[in-house]
């Protein structure tokens, strides 16, 4: 909210070096836990069971009830609280000793965490099958029924699984054509236009920081567009590219809102300029040492938003995936509980570390200034608000993510129609070069 002379020389690169470490700490974790282990595509899985039945075994590593509702045809039960009973190679069971074992839980992560137990018990050939249950789902799609009969998904009793798919209206067919091919295209033209027209017309720091939040999120669409066209949405890396462009952008955008609320509404930085709540306050903090309500209003918004923020964490992840048809064009719906865990585990945690650390800057005022504290706000309202809205998607439409995907679309546009609708109506005063540093001070900012 201040000029950008007011934040202290060392605060601007330990801010960053804090967001470039928790951008980084969801791609590690995935390593840790699935990407150092060894792991085989479902589509893998499936060649190598067909040609290799006798040495090949197919692990189902979930719970005997999961195991009794569902299963692969060829798949024995395995449950993962047994592996972890296992100390040494006589532990593992006669039917799997010597044998490449392929492990299938429901969503990639048990199976990956059995696997590297299992090798380091002496079972030398073991493999996680990627993304579980959700994925195998996902390899019935193309199969009309000419496949391998021992690797379709069966009741206990022999027959085969429908659930996995799911016919979708012709609305609904249509709505997926739209989002895909109309909607996002077009938002991302014009986002990338804003860009552009930003580029040497934004001076002042809102449109700044409206123009950088335009490219990241161009950057995390573009990446979710690859991540369709060349990997048909597989590629974990690529939906983490979208998600975290994402959060960048919310962030970015929090920040230009607010930046605009103080520069052109409330004047709350500027020290020449009466405060918009200086009727209600009284005695103003900038010149006497009363008690600032607008700093208490901060406060208040970013303990609110800390209480919110516990909201995604009561969420519990679960698996949500299923087979439908699209205009005739076999199409997997699904959401893996590996992308849950960064919007309901990783966002809101990045939300509280922010907004908590937003709030000792602003009782902390006189060391570090509000910018910082301002800085910090608008990343934990980034994270919170991406986590949030897919939380709200999911929920509302996990049985039918057709329209979770949609919405999403359909919500990316209106923002961008907003933000230019926005920029054209107020351009003439937007864009003055004089808006942005006019009246300004460098002084330390106030006491309370």
């Amino acid at each position: 909210m201040l000029p950008q002379e007011t934040m202290p020389r060392f605060l601007r690169p330990t801010l960053l070096a804090v967001f470039a470490v928790a951008l980084c700490l969801p791609v590690f974790a995935y390593w840790l836990v699935i990407g150092r282990g060894p792991s085989v595509t479902p589509e893998d899985a499936r060649r190598l069971l067909s040609g290799d039945q006798a040495g090949t075994v197919l692990v189902d590593i979930r719970t005997h009830a999961a195991y009794s509702r569902e299963r692969v045809a060829l798949a024995r039960n395995w449950p993962f609280d047994d592996i972890r009973r296992v100390r040494s190679s006589r532990d593992i069971p006669v039917q799997f000793r010597g044998r490449r074992l392929l492990l299938l839980c429901q969503n990639g992560i048990l199976s990956a965490s059995a696997a590297r137990q299992l090798r380091a018990m002496g079972a030398g050939r073991v493999y996680a099958v990627r993304d579980g249950m959700c994925g195998w789902v996902a390899t019935e799609a193309g199969d009309s029924g000419t496949g391998d009969s021992a690797c379709r998904l069966v009741h206990p009793s022999g027959s085969r699984v429908d659930q996995s798919a799911r016919p979708s209206s012709a609305l609904e067919q249509y709505a997926t054509v739209l989002s895909g091919f109309v909607i996002k295209p077009l938002y991302m033209v014009l986002a990338f236009v804003l860009i552009l027209w930003l580029w040497r017309r934004a001076v002042s720091p809102d449109l700044v920081a409206l123009r950088w939040s335009m490219v990241a999120f161009l950057a995390g669409e573009a990446s979710c567009a690859v991540n369709y066209l060349l990997f048909s949405h597989q590629s974990h890396l690529g939906e983490y590219l979208h998600s975290s462009g994402m959060v960048v952008s919310f962030a970015l955008a929090a920040s230009a809102a607010v930046r605009a609320m103080d520069l052109r509404l409330i004047h709350f930085s500027d020290r020449k300029h009466p405060c918009a709540f200086a009727e209600l306050c009284g005695p103003c903090g900038k010149h006497t040492d009363a008690p600032c309500g607008m700093k208490r209003l901060l406060m208040l918004l970013a303990a609110g938003l800390m209480a919110i923020a516990l909201l995604p964490l009561c969420h519990q992840p679960e698996t949500a995936c299923y087979n439908t048809s699209i205009f005739g064009q076999p199409y997997t719906y699904a959401h893996p509980v590996i992308y849950q865990l960064f919007e309901t585990r990783f966002c809101p945690v990045y939300a509280l570390v922010f907004l908590g650390g937003s709030l000792l800057a602003i009782v902390a005022q006189r060391r570090v200034g509000m910018d910082g504290a301002c800085v910090l706000l608008a990343a934990g309202i980034g994270a919170l608000g991406f986590g949030v809205f897919r939380l709200f998607l999911f929920g509302t439409f996990r049985d039918h993510l057709v329209w979770s995907v949609f919405w999403e679309e359909a919500s990316e546009l209106l923002a961008i129609l907003s933000a230019a609708a926005l920029l054209w109506i107020f351009r003439a005063r937007l864009l003055e070069r004089a808006s942005a540093p006019s009246g300004r001070s460098s002084e330390a900012p106030i006491s309370r």
